[in-house]
């Protein structure tokens, strides 16, 4: 789980060691789908969902090592994510982005997901920005 300790790393530099998170690799652990891009023999790139509820998941734990950035690795995490999630039933991802990762919010935004509301709970979190996108599921007008 070496990509998992990376991004632990990475969130600990952009937002330093009081950010509260759970762990990224028990969160993994629990997922529905976790998927791997590898270049190589070597995995680059990682993403994984886990549901909401009946008809939601959360998209979490993406992350592409810093050297493979730029390559449209991420967006094809993100593509493959969405498709396996139509797949399996889901009609909306979600997830949510740090105010530090601007590359993170723009991948979403490109990639077709909308700004969203969050939570009432969370709202005063004014550091995170809340996306979600609606599939189209097949049979479905």
């Amino acid at each position: 789980m070496e990509l998992l300790s990376a991004l632990a790393a990475d969130f600990g530099d952009r937002y330093g060691d009081s950010h509260e998170n759970e762990s990224p690799t028990s969160a993994a652990l629990r997922s529905k789908l976790f998927l791997l891009a590898w270049f190589g023999d070597q995995a680059v790139g990682c993403v994984h969902l886990s549901t909401h509820d009946d008809d939601s998941a959360q998209i979490s734990e993406f992350y592409v090592a810093p050297q493979f950035r730029g390559r449209g690795i991420g967006r094809e995490l993100l593509r493959t994510l969405d498709a396996h999630a139509r797949d399996m039933g889901v009609a909306t991802l979600v997830c949510e982005t740090g105010a530090r990762q601007p590359e993170a919010e723009a991948l979403f935004e490109h990639s077709g997901y909308a700004r969203a509301d969050r939570p009432r709970a969370a709202a005063n979190d004014s550091g995170c920005t809340r996306f979600s996108k609606i599939l189209d599921l097949p049979g479905k007008d």
